[in-house]
C-alpha cells in the first residue's frame, strides 16, 4: 500500500467496524509531542498505536453485535450503544495519547504533520463526544424510529472517520511516507 494511501485504508477499516457496529486538522504542533524521532520509528509508533485502537474497535463491534438483540428494549439498546461509545471515545482518548508521545518525525514539516494525525484523532473523537450525546434521546418509544436514529449515528461516525481519514490521508512528505510504507505494523493495518 503506498505511504499516504495506507493512512486512508486505516481509516476505511476504522470506518467500516463502526458502520457494522451501529448498523479537521489545524496543523497545531499535536500538543506537545516535542521529541524527534526518525521516520521509522515515528511510523512504528503510529502504526502500534492504530493497530492497538482498530483491534480495540473491532472487539468493541463484534460485542455490540451480540448485545444488540432486537428483541431487547429500547432502552436495553441504548444502554448498550451508549456503552459502545463510551468505550470508543476512551480508545480514541488512548489513542491520541499514544500519537502524541510517538514524538515529532524527523523530516520536514515534521511538527505540521505529528499535529495534523493528532488533530484528525481529536476530530474523531469530538465526533465520538457528540455522538454519545445523541444516544441518550434516541426515542425509545417507537422501535422503528430507534433503529433509524441509531444507524444515523453509525452514519455520523462514519462520516467522521472518512473526514479524518482523507484529512491524515493527504500528508505527503516522501521520507515519512516510505517509513509508513516499509513499517510492518503499517502494511498489517492495510489487511486488517
Amino acid at each position: 500500500m503506498g505511504g499516504s494511501r495506507w493512512k486512508l485504508g486505516v481509516w476505511t477499516i476504522a470506518a467500516a467496524v463502526t458502520l457494522t457496529a451501529c448498523g479537521g486538522g489545524d496543523g497545531s504542533d499535536g500538543g506537545g509531542a516535542e521529541e524527534t524521532v526518525t521516520p521509522q520509528e515515528y511510523a512504528s509508533d503510529v502504526c502500534g498505536a492504530l493497530d492497538g485502537w482498530v483491534t480495540a474497535s473491532r472487539d468493541r463491534a463484534g460485542s455490540l453485535t451480540g448485545a444488540l438483540n432486537p428483541t431487547a428494549s429500547a432502552e436495553s439498546r441504548r444502554d448498550v450503544l451508549a456503552g459502545y461509545i463510551d468505550g470508543l471515545i476512551e480508545d480514541t482518548e488512548a489513542l491520541i495519547g499514544d500519537v502524541r508521545t510517538a514524538g515529532v518525525p524527523d523530516v520536514e514539516g515534521g511538527e505540521q504533520i505529528a499535529g495534523q494525525i493528532v488533530d484528525a484523532f481529536d476530530t474523531v473523537k469530538t465526533e465520538l463526544e457528540q455522538t454519545r450525546g445523541e444516544v441518550d434521546a434516541l426515542p425509545t418509544d417507537d422501535p422503528a424510529a430507534f433503529t433509524a436514529a441509531a444507524t444515523q449515528l453509525g452514519t455520523s461516525i462514519q462520516t467522521s472517520l472518512t473526514a479524518a481519514g482523507t484529512s491524515v490521508g493527504g500528508i505527503s512528505e516522501p521520507t515519512l511516507n516510505r517509513a509508513f510504507a516499509g513499517e510492518p505494523a503499517c502494511s498489517g493495518l492495510g489487511g486488517a
